[in-house]
């Protein structure tokens, strides 16, 4: 419980006045013993146990009268939280936004999302209980504290605003204790403000041990989570996977590729009208959803006369989510989609071979340039989609060739050597040891089969990765996302968080003596192709880039497509589409967004585990604060105590001794 006019409560120790009168009421008054009334007093001992208690009990509700009054003049206020914010004054406040597309989701009724309404909170919390604090927020898209002028202007600023990001909560907790390390905060109260989703919290990233280390020895450090986990009752998302320039009789068309999504857990079929808007060309199709996913594969949209680029959006009808009802793709002459793998074991870059150079779509062109470790140094960065890396992890000039190449939109399969180096890590991952001497095969348990590269078909069918026999997997560890997790525990795939490409590390190979990978066929043709048609966006004038602060971003010379666009410095964390001149550039949000997940309740507590935590659970659109005054139960406290003092005071009559009547007749 917290205070608005702490200041009144110096007045507590004027309680004590019942008290003190009592005490010098009993002084002002001289014993005198009268022989004739002895006699009197005697009779009434029965009865001064009693009288006493009354005297005591009367005392207790004047002091109680007093001390209502005290509290209902200060203006108490409680919290959701149990009365968590007691003790000192906060000297900082410091919020941890995630402004990821998730926290969009919007209350049917309210039509307010999951953040308006976590701002809406915050601000009614620190005008009610300590304006004077300093605030400082930290958003998920911008990562840089900014300094609050007052609560009131909290839900105003441009750090606060809506994006299209996704969200990393450990990035932000070290950002805050970085804060409170360097400038020495004093009491200072963070509060995350996020809905749980699995993929933005990293649970298995290496950065919350550090986090745990350094805020348990901040004693003067409270953390509070208000928490918006509720699932959408109504939200559907799409996603672009690829879009195909294709001409035929004068006329340019795009061949297009995406995934709509189910977020909720209805199973009804449902059908819905998706707009294609394609160089300005709107197109309608009515498309009928019967389970979690329907693919669109190779959809002819019209571009009109023969086109060398062009671009497009996706678009759903309103629901809880607006943020993710549109996707947008770009399309410009292609460019061959280049493969390169590096291995010392020949049998490895063969198999990669075999399935690089079988082309899926026969309007591409497709190469692959084998080398060994050796032979590195050798790669056209510029003109390579996808890099099949086998070998121990690089460092120096390769390893930021490689950091590099991701940055701009390649995409690396990374696999591991025969002999793994413990130390050497590259985007934060290395490999560990392998699993050897297994009892029995190692089957797959869960894989993604809503976003990434182990998606469903665009049928709807699961990948069949259920049938793959895993002999050997080498562990890692490090900051990555899981997408595929072996019956052990073991992850035998996971993407590494980069902000643009991809990096995948795969804990196995494709030799039969490692696992069935290349002898189902099937699996590894698809996953090596979804990686080199996701790094072959960088190839050509047309980019396609996930929203984000390392995404670049589009500047004033840049026109934007179809929309208004935001501000030049924000354009990266919103998505659309800009051209300039024969160069264009798209923003959709992060895959791992579409990723649906909540982070559960025992993970959390891992997480959290020995920090001062207090999580606290709301919903979108609530109306209900975070914090009430309660001065009203005080009130009422200090009236019932003044009506028991009233009863308690009211006079008895006093009848004398039966044996006395005689000696005091009555006149």
């Amino acid at each position: 419980m917290s205070f608005l006019q702490p200041a009144l409560l110096y007045g507590l120790p004027l309680v004590a006045l019942p008290v003190i009168i009592h005490l010098i009421h009993r002084q002002q008054h001289k014993t005198v013993q009268w022989a004739a009334m002895l006699f009197l007093l005697d009779a009434r001992r029965m009865t001064k146990g009693m009288a006493k208690l009354r005297q005591w009990l009367v005392l207790f509700m004047r002091t109680l009268v007093l001390l209502g009054l005290i509290f209902v003049l200060s203006r108490p206020v409680a919290g959701l939280w149990l009365g968590s914010l007691a003790g000192s004054s906060t000297d900082t406040t410091i919020i941890l936004l995630d402004r990821s597309a998730s926290m969009e989701q919007r209350s049917p009724e309210a039509r307010v999302s999951k953040r308006q309404t976590a701002l809406e909170k915050l601000t009614d919390l620190l005008d009610n209980t300590n304006p004077a604090t300093k605030v400082l927020l930290i958003d998920s898209a911008g990562l840089l504290p900014v300094e609050v002028p007052s609560p009131q202007s909290l839900a105003n600023l441009t750090e606060a605003g809506p994006t299209s990001t996704a969200a990393s909560i450990p990035e932000l907790l070290e950002l805050a204790m970085d804060h409170i390390e360097v400038n020495e905060t004093g009491q200072t109260d963070i509060w995350i403000c996020s809905d749980l989703q699995k993929s933005n919290w990293l649970p298995s990233s290496p950065r919350w041990e550090s986090i745990r280390t350094r805020a348990t020895a901040q004693k003067a450090l409270r953390i509070f989570l208000l928490a918006f986990p509720g699932a959408p009752a109504d939200d559907l998302s799409v996603m672009v996977s690829g879009a195909r320039l294709y001409k035929t009789n004068n006329q340019s068309q795009v061949l297009l590729d995406a995934t709509i999504t189910r977020n909720n857990a209805s199973s009804r079929p449902l059908s819905i009208p998706v707009q294609i808007l394609a160089n300005g060309k709107l197109s309608v199709h009515n498309i009928e959803i019967e389970s979690d996913q329907y693919g669109i594969q190779a959809l002819p949209v019209p571009l009109g006369e023969e086109t060398e680029a062009g671009w497009g959006r996706v678009q759903l009808p309103p629901d809880d989510n607006p943020r993710n009802n549109d996707a947008y793709f770009l399309v410009s002459a292609a460019p061959t989609r280049k493969t390169v793998s590096v291995s010392a074991n020949p049998a490895f870059n063969r198999l990669v071979q075999i399935a690089a150079a079988s082309p899926p779509d026969p309007y591409l062109t497709y190469s692959i340039d084998l080398l060994t470790p050796a032979q590195a140094n050798q790669i056209d960065w510029d003109t390579t989609a996808l890099l099949c890396w086998q070998a121990p992890l690089p460092n120096g000039i390769l390893a930021q060739q490689i950091t590099n190449f991701v940055a701009n939109g390649g995409s690396v399969l990374f696999f591991p050597p025969e002999n793994p180096d413990p130390v050497s890590q590259l985007f934060g991952i290395r490999w560990t040891a392998w699993d050897d001497g297994l009892d029995s095969l190692d089957p797959i348990r869960t894989w993604r089969t809503d976003s990434g590269i182990l998606q469903n078909s665009k049928d709807g069918k699961a990948l069949p990765l259920g049938k793959l026999k895993v002999f050997r997997n080498c562990r890692f560890e490090g900051d990555s996302t899981s997408i595929a997790t072996l019956e052990s525990g073991a992850s035998l795939l996971s993407r590494a968080p980069t902000p643009k490409g991809n990096a995948w590390f795969c804990g196995t190979l494709p030799q039969p003596t490692h696992s069935s990978l290349s002898q189902d066929g099937i699996a590894f043709y698809i996953l090596l192709h979804r990686a080199l048609s996701q790094g072959a966006q960088k190839l050509g004038d047309a980019h396609v880039y996930s929203t984000g602060k390392n995404a670049p971003s589009a500047g004033y010379e840049w026109k934007a497509m179809g929309v208004d666009p935001p501000p030049e410095s924000t354009r990266h964390f919103h998505a659309g589409a800009y051209n300039s001149g024969d160069q264009w550039i798209a923003y959709n949000r992060p895959p791992e967004e579409d990723i649906s997940g909540i982070l559960p309740d025992d993970t959390l507590a891992s997480l959290t585990e020995g920090l001062p935590w207090q999580k606290i659970e709301d919903e979108a659109g609530s109306g209900q604060s975070i914090t009430s005054e309660v001065w009203r139960i005080f009130l009422y406290l200090m009236a019932a105590a003044a009506i028991l003092e009233a009863l308690l005071c009211i006079p008895k009559r006093q009848n004398a001794p039966s044996g006395a009547q005689g000696a005091f007749p009555a006149r």
